[in-house]
């Protein structure tokens, strides 16, 4: 078993004091990743603060946690193995349950439930995109997810295809979320003479008509429920305030990777005309998209002679996509009911460049951290502030898009 200090931020909560625990038995049985953390509110900001009528935690909860544990469902059959997994993590109650089946080292198969909630609105305070979010409690977000996953390798590259499937679950009365999908990813990454190309081809086929709008595909990068899973994108306050939220005029500042991936569109309130109506695309139930990135970096290194633990790429970028459209209410964009008409196909490239610190001196366990600036030049719908086809633009994400 191991046990260290665990130290976070954000300005809802202040210091996140706390401790984590990670273990495992002959690394294969119950294995354990824990954390437990007292939100001190110190240095908390001033926004957040209880009111004098209020208690000190009466908004926002005093203590969050996350609990991992996955197991072999028997001695006998080490390959299959119960997963467990419940937090109570910046104003999201999340627990999950299900099995993964590693069939032989190239497929792995998964069958998870899951749910998801926030208790009030004030727990809305957390999130980039607070509008973004529908699930409270009363009107849990709960679902029944497959996944297979296929690794490859062959002689001058690698690459994996998952196929997933998605189904609500629970949800009996007329205002339950009943959207599901299936959808198929597929990366590769090959090696051509000293130029590393990585694609990714993403498509998904939603239905329903009550979507969680945490949960649907965006056109521009990750939803709401996959900023969840990464402790930098989870809550305000590690990104400017204003790169967060959308806008009609022209794009923002921040992509992370995910959805259709059309990163020079990211926080642009996309809309297409049809028949004399506005309809919305930057967010819907299905779509599908390509994206490809050419690493240089063996031709320019960028690589810093004073120092060994940063590590720079650089490389070329295009994404192209297309996303089905939704109606919306006009002081309300984010409240939308889907169509069955497509939106126009858009494109974007650039240039970009990764930022990745691999060692954090006596923090051994620290994972690395990828910085991305990305700059899409080129848009093939460019907005209303910014109508050039060729202008500079960027923006900011945590991890390579793919």
């Amino acid at each position: 078993m191991y046990v260290r200090p665990d130290l976070w931020w954000n300005p809802i909560d202040g210091i996140k004091a706390g401790v984590h625990v990670e273990g495992n038995y002959l690394n294969t049985l119950r294995r354990v990743d824990a954390s437990v953390w007292w939100n001190t509110h110190v240095l908390q900001t001033d926004k957040y603060l209880s009111t004098q009528s209020e208690g000190y935690y009466d908004k926002y909860n005093p203590v969050n946690y996350t609990f991992n544990y996955t197991t072999p469902i028997s001695r006998r059959f080490t390959k299959v193995q119960m997963q467990l997994s419940s937090r109570l993590l910046d104003g999201m109650w999340y627990h999950k349950g299900g099995f993964n089946w590693a069939m032989n080292d190239k497929n792995m198969v998964k069958l998870t439930a899951q749910t998801m909630w926030r208790r009030t609105t004030n727990n809305l305070d957390y999130l980039i995109y607070p509008n973004e979010w529908n699930s409270m409690l009363g009107h849990h977000n709960t679902s029944i997810n497959a996944e297979w996953t296929h690794n490859y390798r062959y002689m001058n590259g690698a690459g994996a295809y998952t196929l997933s499937f998605r189904a609500p679950y629970l949800g009996t009365n007329s205002s339950a979320f009943n959207y599901a999908w299936a959808q198929l990813e597929a990366i590769n990454y090959h090696r051509l003479d000293k130029l590393l190309i990585r694609t990714r081809l993403f498509g998904r086929y939603g239905t329903g008509t009550n979507i969680p709008s945490e949960s649907a595909l965006y056109l521009a990068g990750a939803s709401p429920e996959e900023l969840m899973d990464n402790k930098y994108t989870r809550s305000v306050g590690m990104l400017p305030t204003d790169w967060g939220g959308y806008s009609p005029y022209d794009v923002n500042h921040f992509q992370q990777g995910g959805g259709l991936n059309l990163r020079g569109y990211a926080g642009y309130y996309a809309l297409d005309t049809r028949d004399g109506a506005n309809l919305i695309a930057y967010k819907g139930r299905s779509g599908a998209s390509a994206s490809m990135e050419v690493d240089v970096e063996d031709y320019i290194p960028l690589h810093p002679k004073f120092t060994k633990w940063l590590h720079t790429n650089l490389y070329f970028f295009g994404d192209v996509g297309i996303i089905d459209l939704s109606r919306y209410f006009m002081q309300s964009y984010w409240l939308t009911v889907p169509t069955t008409m497509m939106s126009d196909v858009r494109a974007d490239a650039g240039i970009g460049m990764a930022f990745i610190i691999n060692h954090w001196g006596v923090f051994e366990k620290a994972k690395p951290l990828t910085v991305r600036i990305d700059m899409p030049f080129f848009l093939s719908h460019t907005p209303y502030n910014n109508p050039q086809y060729i202008a500079a633009r960027w923006v900011v994400g945590i991890n390579r898009t793919f």
